[in-house]
């Protein structure tokens, strides 16, 4: 079965394939993640599609020594919440700190530690029955058997799955509704309606 349906008309916010050299000469950065703050505060990531990424879905990084005003960054209050990760490589979420917050994400092909606590050190790599277990977070979160494909040449996005992992994706990510369509299209100089 195909995941197929209505999209969220207002906005379409979609990463894909996102690739960097750093990360693949195992040099630190944040470069090949979907999205990645730098001692920001604040953050509301929210009903994304994360797709076929090379490094993190969403990580957030602290950086003290960016200073905005009279102070430096705190990487706080954070908050990622129903978002889709599929085959994000290296993590789907990784937090500075426990001072953020996920709930409701859906996690597919995802490698073991794709939950990344940074600090207080040593950083915890955890699934998401641990981060359950340690924040109390992802209460909503579920995993889901199910892939996607993007073809840039007719901006169609495929999700394929059984219907019973599918449905997990009901008003997750961009993903208002779902049926036995064959493709979504994502152009965005269409207009998408409920």
């Amino acid at each position: 079965m195909k995941l197929a349906g209505t999209i969220a008309w207002w906005i379409i916010i979609f990463f894909y394939k996102l690739r960097s050299q750093y990360w693949l000469s195992g040099e630190y950065g944040a470069g090949g993640s979907a999205l990645y703050t730098d001692g920001s505060d604040s953050i509301r990531f929210s009903e994304n599609l994360i797709l076929d990424i090379e490094n993190t879905g969403y990580g957030d990084y602290l950086n003290a020594d960016r200073i905005v005003g009279s102070r430096g960054g705190v990487t706080r209050w954070h908050s990622v919440t129903n978002n889709v990760f599929i085959d994000c490589r290296k993590h789907a979420i990784e937090f500075a700190n426990p001072y953020n917050f996920s709930n409701g994400n859906i996690f597919s092909h995802v490698r073991p530690g794709y939950l990344k606590m940074g600090n207080p050190l040593p950083a915890l790599l955890l699934d998401l029955e641990a981060w359950q277990k340690c924040f109390g977070w992802e209460k909503d979160g579920k995993r889901a058997e199910v892939s996607g494909k993007f073809n840039p040449d007719s901006l169609e996005l495929s999700i394929t799955g059984k219907e019973n992992e599918l449905v997990k994706l009901l008003h997750k990510g961009p993903f208002d509704s779902y049926g036995r369509f064959i493709n979504i299209p994502v152009d965005p100089r269409i207009k998408y309606r409920n």
